[in-house]
């Protein structure tokens, strides 16, 4: 995941759970993506594969 995406990715994931906690419920945040049926892993698949470690390292 480039630098720039992954930064985009944290921030949105941090800002959706402090709007989940003004609005008095508990945070939980899912990195979705799609499948590539069996083809070579792409670009974009292997951002949304890195990206729950990319908000863990963060915190």
């Amino acid at each position: 995941m480039n630098g720039r995406t992954s930064t985009i990715s944290q921030h949105i994931a941090e800002r959706a759970a402090v709007v989940a906690r003004d609005m008095g419920l508990e945070p939980a945040c899912a990195f979705v993506s799609f499948s590539t049926f069996g083809y070579p892993v792409s670009e974009r698949a292997e951002k949304m594969h890195l990206a729950p470690s990319v908000l863990d390292s963060a915190a």
